[in-house]
């Protein structure tokens, strides 16, 4: 390490001069170069302490610097994190509010007693029949049995074909496949629901969990047009904004 920056091999150059110069005139003694060696012990001691101010004020601004990247980084991460647990949160509260919304609706219907059927002909299911069907099926994609849920759509929907909750049964069918990780299943039958219900309520909720479906099967441009056709046809929906963020994660 250098012990002398230019300032102080300046003055020690000058005090040396003087000291020549006192020499030359005779009139040097020894009080004179003694307060020579202490001028130049001054001055060594403050550049030795100078330079390790300026090595310690290097030393802050280059772990300063260091700092506020890795912060900036760890910002930028955590906030990126929050956004896809934000979007993962509205998600699961869009889906319970669609089963909570769907069992409302089936409770308050009035139950209306079936016409009893011809002498020998098989009876035909009643609407409260139907609706119970309905509801147990749902209890069971409330609880997480997504196989026992599937049959039991199914066997509503071969008993009731007609019945307004058709298009949800579907739905619901295809969202158990989602769950499930069964991409490939959960595509087709979201794809029947917005083939054969174009005006169900479901159908904007389909639509996107089709797009889910593509972009985990890698089909992101699939997905991709699923997405812009969800935001510029459905505005203001839960799902809008759902869009536009898996649209932000396919740049």
């Amino acid at each position: 390490m250098k012990l002398f920056s230019y300032e102080s091999k300046a003055a020690v150059a000058l005090t040396a001069v003087f000291c020549i110069g006192l020499a030359l005139t005779g009139c040097v003694t020894k009080r004179d170069v003694d307060e020579v060696k202490d001028s130049l012990h001054s001055i060594s001691r403050q550049n030795v302490e100078t330079q390790r101010l300026v090595q310690r004020m290097d030393s802050i601004i280059t772990a300063g610097a260091q700092s506020n990247t890795r912060l900036t980084n760890e910002i930028r991460t955590s906030v990126s994190e929050l956004q896809q647990g934000i979007a993962r949160l509205l998600e699961n509260y869009n889906d319970l509010m669609q089963k909570l919304d769907a069992i409302s609706r089936t409770k308050e219907r009035v139950t209306i007693n079936p016409s009893p059927g011809a002498m020998g002909s098989e009876p035909t299911k009643s609407s409260s029949d139907c609706v119970a069907m309905y509801d147990d099926a749902f209890i069971l994609v409330h609880g997480s049995k997504y196989d026992q849920a599937i049959v039991a759509f199914r066997n509503f929907l071969e008993s009731c074909p007609k019945n307004e909750n058709a298009a949800n049964a579907h739905f619901w069918i295809g969202d158990c496949y989602y769950s499930q990780e069964k991409y490939t299943d959960a595509v087709k039958e979201f794809e029947y629901v917005l083939d054969h219900f174009t005006d169900a309520a479901v159908v904007v909720k389909t639509m996107y969990k089709l797009g889910r479906s593509k972009q985990e099967l890698g089909k992101k441009e699939d997905a991709r047009k699923i997405y812009k056709k969800i935001v510029a046809d459905h505005k203001g929906t839960l799902e809008a904004k759902q869009s536009e963020e898996r649209l932000k994660e396919l740049k």
